[in-house]
């Protein structure tokens, strides 16, 4: 599971401040729970559906293009590492 770089990247803590946005909003127009838009800004874990689902929904809400290549500071991974960090956390 890597570590996604904010090293020459958008921090979504960045985009939000530069566009006003809440996380709330971010959540409700990519359908997925808060709780999720919190873990992409500090820092923390999530599979790649949900980080390119919260990165659609950036780029819809803004009109411009947010990517996996464009943002970071977070960790990602296929859907075995979610399990094993579902299973050691949660």
């Amino acid at each position: 599971m890597p570590y996604i770089s904010e090293e020459n990247r958008f921090t979504l803590q960045k985009i939000r401040e530069k566009h006003g946005l809440s996380m709330s909003i971010i959540a409700e127009n990519a359908n997925i729970a808060i709780s999720k838009v919190w873990l992409l800004e500090n820092c923390g874990y999530l599979p790649e559906r949900d980080v390119d689902a919260i990165l659609v929904s950036l780029s819809r809400i803004t009109g411009e293009v947010y990517t996996r290549n464009t943002v970071g500071g977070y960790w990602t991974g296929g859907a075995e590492d979610a399990f094993k960090v579902e299973f050691r956390y949660g």
